[in-house]
């Protein structure tokens, strides 16, 4: 363990996960969950489920301040099946070894990288809608990783909205971070940890994700928006590249 006050870690953990998720539209886990492990020393299974604290308030502030950009039917579509998905996968972490939970993490970091670099998009306008039966299974995938990885499935989504949903990654992003603010408490609920955390903790937390809208949005006013969807990726694929390493080095 690196840091043992809790008034340092739980605030940064907050402040760099509510950056990635205002700029990314997700990875706020990716990058508190290897935080939890390698500076708080939390075991893998606890810092996915403490991870989706700072998930579920980051996600929360982030989309507020980008909602004008959500594109609501699909959101909803995914948010359904999520909670569905969310809620039956909570008996298989319980059961799930260790090296489980990391494989399933880093397959879908790679899954992410592919749709979100290589996978080729035409001509999208925006304000599109994914098919609904479509919208539904990557509903289904994000909440099961939600669960089992404490990703907040938002590396499952976006790249899904992109290139299934033909959405704007602006657009993406802001219904991403809507469906990621209603699944993860549920999340966080289904896995019985609403008692885990102390209250002063998620205080913290949400200190810092409060200091972290207050950048992400000045970065988003600042950058050109012919430049943000490269922002967006860049970052985002930075956060999975850390969560690979650092989860990787557990098995």
């Amino acid at each position: 363990m690196l840091i043992e006050d809790p008034f340092i870690l739980w605030p940064l953990v907050g402040v760099v996960s509510g950056i990635i998720l205002g700029l990314a539209g997700a990875g706020g886990g990716l990058i508190g969950i290897p935080m939890l492990i390698y500076l708080g020393g939390y075991g893998v299974k606890d810092a996915t489920g403490y991870g989706l604290w700072g998930v579920s308030l980051g996600a929360a502030t982030a989309w507020f301040v980008q909602r004008h950009n959500t594109e609501f039917t699909t959101g909803l579509i995914l948010t359904l099946f999520s909670l569905i998905f969310a809620y039956f996968s909570v008996p298989l972490k319980e059961i799930s070894p260790q090296w489980v939970i990391i494989l399933l993490l880093n397959l879908a970091c790679l899954i992410s990288i592919y749709s979100l670099w290589l996978h080729k998009t035409k001509d999208i306008k925006g304000k599109g809608r994914a098919p609904s039966g479509k919208s539904a299974l990557g509903g289904a995938i994000a909440g099961c990783l939600s669960t089992m990885t404490g990703l907040g499935g938002g590396v499952i989504m976006i790249p899904w909205m992109v290139t299934i949903g033909k959405l704007k990654l602006a657009e993406a992003t802001a219904t991403s971070l809507m469906v990621i603010a209603i699944t993860a408490p549920f999340s966080i609920w289904a896995q019985g940890r609403m008692d885990d955390i102390e209250a002063e903790y998620i205080l913290l937390l949400l200190g810092g994700v409060v200091a972290a809208s207050l950048i992400t949005k000045q970065i988003i006013a600042r950058v050109p928006k012919t430049r943000m969807d490269i922002v967006r990726k860049c970052v985002l694929t930075t956060a999975i590249f850390i969560a690979m390493i650092g989860t990787a080095i557990k098995l």
